[in-house]
């Protein structure tokens, strides 16, 4: 069994200080049972490797807590099996090979709401999707754009990994390569999907597709750029605690109102 993969999640909730309180993992079988109050109202849970259908189906339970004042954002750190993933813009052009090879490989091959285009997921990525209440949170997008850059930067800075954010083209990049990318969707101020930070190796299915709806996008992974893959799960965990940080620390700051031309600030780029 890898690290986190139908053993039951972990919480981990946020103290005013910024402390991470852990909670103990659930029975095998079960995901993510063990719930405790925060004081800040942020939660971030650890899933390990979920298959991508049951991640939008848990994306939007936890849309449905937030949504009811539960929370006022929840943090899914996880990975996925491999998977090419379509938004909404996808042109049909833009992928490379038929449903039924893909399958034939054992990929799946799913249409989200998010924006953007194709992307690709595989379990050495690991996934943040912030499931949060802006205007509970006090949190307009380009501040949570900013946010996810910042903390994408750092993480991979922690690697050796030297990257820089594009805010036109929401992602990472080390010499011109994407390492990183972002792509969200708004329904009545809460947002779903999220980040992924490229780690190992296995980044075959970008050549399957236009990443990001660009043709001939060079990709690239910390891997790549320094022989090692970090623990992927490990990864996604501390960019979801660091992410609820800033948050919490940005949502004090920002107190603009969320306008509804934030939503062209969404989904320029998946995953």
């Amino acid at each position: 069994m890898e690290p986190g993969e139908r053993g039951g999640g972990q919480r981990i909730g946020l103290t005013d200080s910024g402390k991470a309180i852990h909670a103990a993992a659930g029975p095998p079988g079960r995901r993510d049972l063990s719930r405790f109050a925060i004081t800040d109202r942020l939660e971030v849970r650890t899933l390990g490797l979920v298959p991508y259908r049951e991640g939008i189906h848990v994306q939007r339970a936890v849309r449905e807590e937030v949504a009811s004042g539960a929370w006022d954002g929840v943090l899914l750190a996880l990975r996925h099996p491999p998977v090419i993933t379509l938004g909404r813009r996808t042109d049909p052009r833009e992928v490379h090979r038929s449903p039924e090879d893909l399958a034939s490989l054992g990929i799946d091959l799913v249409a989200v709401d998010r924006g953007g285009g194709a992307t690709w997921h595989y379990p050495e990525q690991a996934v943040v999707y912030p499931v949060l209440d802006l205007q509970v949170l006090r949190l307009s997008v380009p501040v949570l754009l900013q946010c996810i850059g910042e903390v994408v930067i750092d993480c991979l800075a922690r690697f050796g990994v030297e990257a820089l954010w594009d805010a036109d083209r929401p992602g990472a990049y080390v010499a011109g390569a994407k390492i990183a990318s972002v792509g969200l969707h708004l329904h009545r101020g809460i947002t779903t999907h999220g980040v992924a930070v490229n780690l190992g190796r296995d980044l075959r299915g970008f050549g399957w597709v236009d990443p990001c709806k660009m043709a001939g996008l060079a990709v690239t992974s910390v891997e790549d750029r320094t022989g090692l893959c970090p623990d992927p799960d490990e990864v996604a965990r501390d960019l979801a605690i660091d992410l609820a940080r800033r948050i919490r620390d940005a949502g004090r700051l920002d107190r603009r109102p969320v306008p509804r031309e934030d939503r062209r600030a969404l989904g320029r780029e998946p995953p």
